[in-house]
Protein backbone atom coordinates (compact mmCIF):
# COMPACT_ATOMS: atom_id res chain seq x y z
CA UNK A 1 0.00 0.00 0.00
CA UNK A 2 2.67 2.58 0.69
CA UNK A 3 4.20 1.61 -2.42
CA UNK A 4 1.54 2.77 -4.12
CA UNK A 5 1.33 6.09 -2.58
CA UNK A 6 4.58 6.74 -3.49
CA UNK A 7 3.65 5.77 -6.57
CA UNK A 8 1.20 8.13 -7.33
CA UNK A 9 3.27 10.92 -5.25
CA UNK A 10 6.32 10.30 -7.81
CA UNK A 11 3.80 9.66 -10.72
CA UNK A 12 5.12 6.53 -11.76
CA UNK A 13 2.27 5.50 -13.68
CA UNK A 14 4.47 2.05 -14.76
CA UNK A 15 4.19 1.06 -11.30
CA UNK A 16 0.26 1.70 -10.19
CA UNK A 17 -0.65 -0.22 -13.47
CA UNK A 18 1.93 -3.14 -12.61
CA UNK A 19 0.48 -3.62 -8.99
CA UNK A 20 -3.17 -3.62 -10.37
CA UNK A 21 -4.22 -7.33 -10.38
CA UNK A 22 -5.08 -8.04 -14.18
CA UNK A 23 -8.67 -8.94 -13.65
CA UNK A 24 -9.51 -5.17 -11.83
CA UNK A 25 -7.26 -3.66 -14.94
CA UNK A 26 -9.05 -1.17 -17.61
CA UNK A 27 -8.13 -0.01 -20.89
CA UNK A 28 -8.17 3.72 -20.05
CA UNK A 29 -6.70 3.01 -16.53
CA UNK A 30 -3.43 4.99 -17.98
CA UNK A 31 -5.33 8.18 -19.64
CA UNK A 32 -7.12 8.09 -15.78
CA UNK A 33 -3.60 7.64 -13.83
CA UNK A 34 -2.69 10.71 -15.49
CA UNK A 35 -4.95 13.05 -15.64
CA UNK A 36 -4.84 12.12 -11.51
CA UNK A 37 -1.60 12.63 -11.13
CA UNK A 38 -1.57 15.70 -13.50
CA UNK A 39 -4.52 17.10 -11.47
CA UNK A 40 -3.27 15.99 -7.77
CA UNK A 41 -0.33 17.12 -5.35
CA UNK A 42 -0.15 14.31 -2.40
CA UNK A 43 0.77 15.32 1.19
CA UNK A 44 0.60 12.72 3.04
CA UNK A 45 -0.64 9.33 4.19
CA UNK A 46 -2.34 7.96 7.45
CA UNK A 47 -2.34 3.82 7.65
CA UNK A 48 -5.21 3.07 9.82
CA UNK A 49 -5.61 -0.45 9.76
CA UNK A 50 -4.64 -3.64 7.85
CA UNK A 51 -5.09 -7.42 7.83
CA UNK A 52 -3.61 -10.11 5.55
CA UNK A 53 -4.33 -13.92 5.76
CA UNK A 54 -3.45 -16.35 3.10
CA UNK A 55 -3.76 -14.93 -0.50
CA UNK A 56 -5.63 -12.05 0.38
CA UNK A 57 -5.69 -8.30 2.52
CA UNK A 58 -6.83 -5.28 3.26
CA UNK A 59 -5.75 -1.43 3.90
CA UNK A 60 -7.93 1.13 5.64
CA UNK A 61 -5.85 4.42 5.04
CA UNK A 62 -6.50 8.44 4.73
CA UNK A 63 -4.22 9.91 2.17
CA UNK A 64 -4.14 13.67 1.84
CA UNK A 65 -3.50 16.14 -0.86
CA UNK A 66 -5.12 19.17 -2.93
CA UNK A 67 -5.91 19.98 -6.32
CA UNK A 68 -3.92 20.77 -8.85
CA UNK A 69 -5.48 23.63 -10.78
CA UNK A 70 -5.47 23.65 -14.82
CA UNK A 71 -2.41 25.99 -14.50
CA UNK A 72 -0.44 23.92 -12.70
CA UNK A 73 -1.25 26.24 -9.52
CA UNK A 74 -2.29 24.61 -6.36
CA UNK A 75 -5.29 25.25 -5.06
CA UNK A 76 -5.23 27.69 -1.61
CA UNK A 77 -8.69 25.13 -0.54
CA UNK A 78 -8.74 22.93 2.06
CA UNK A 79 -6.40 19.27 2.35
CA UNK A 80 -8.96 17.04 0.78
CA UNK A 81 -8.70 13.46 1.39
CA UNK A 82 -9.06 10.00 0.30
CA UNK A 83 -10.39 7.71 2.61
CA UNK A 84 -10.41 4.23 1.42
CA UNK A 85 -10.47 0.30 2.40
CA UNK A 86 -8.00 -1.46 -0.56
CA UNK A 87 -8.06 -5.07 -1.20
CA UNK A 88 -5.38 -6.70 -2.19
CA UNK A 89 -4.36 -10.43 -3.47
CA UNK A 90 -1.32 -12.18 -3.47
CA UNK A 91 0.18 -13.42 -6.72
CA UNK A 92 3.06 -15.34 -6.97
CA UNK A 93 4.52 -13.40 -3.90
CA UNK A 94 3.49 -10.00 -5.00
CA UNK A 95 0.36 -8.18 -3.54
CA UNK A 96 -2.01 -6.93 -6.26
CA UNK A 97 -4.47 -3.94 -5.57
CA UNK A 98 -7.94 -5.55 -7.11
CA UNK A 99 -10.61 -2.74 -5.84
CA UNK A 100 -11.21 -0.25 -2.83
CA UNK A 101 -14.25 1.01 -1.11
CA UNK A 102 -14.33 4.95 -0.45
CA UNK A 103 -14.85 6.11 2.90
CA UNK A 104 -15.91 9.25 4.42
CA UNK A 105 -13.33 11.87 5.54
CA UNK A 106 -11.70 11.44 9.11
CA UNK A 107 -11.40 14.02 11.46
CA UNK A 108 -8.18 15.41 12.46
CA UNK A 109 -7.76 16.42 15.54
CA UNK A 110 -5.48 19.90 16.63
CA UNK A 111 -3.34 18.07 18.22
CA UNK A 112 -3.59 14.73 16.54
CA UNK A 113 0.11 14.29 14.53
CA UNK A 114 0.55 15.95 11.17
CA UNK A 115 -0.41 14.38 7.92
CA UNK A 116 2.72 15.57 6.34
CA UNK A 117 4.60 13.19 8.42
CA UNK A 118 6.91 15.80 10.51
CA UNK A 119 6.16 14.43 13.63
CA UNK A 120 4.42 17.92 14.37
CA UNK A 121 0.87 18.42 16.14
CA UNK A 122 -1.16 19.75 13.16
CA UNK A 123 -1.90 22.88 14.70
CA UNK A 124 1.51 23.95 14.24
CA UNK A 125 2.29 22.35 11.45
CA UNK A 126 0.15 21.85 7.93
CA UNK A 127 -3.44 23.55 9.37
Amino acid sequence: MRSRYSAFKTQNIDYLLNTTHPNHRTSDDRAALDKTIASTLWLGLKVLHSEFNSGSGTVEFCAFYRDVLPAGKVSKAAVLQLHEVSRFIQVDERWLYSQGQHLPAIKLGRNDLCYCGSGEKLKKCCA
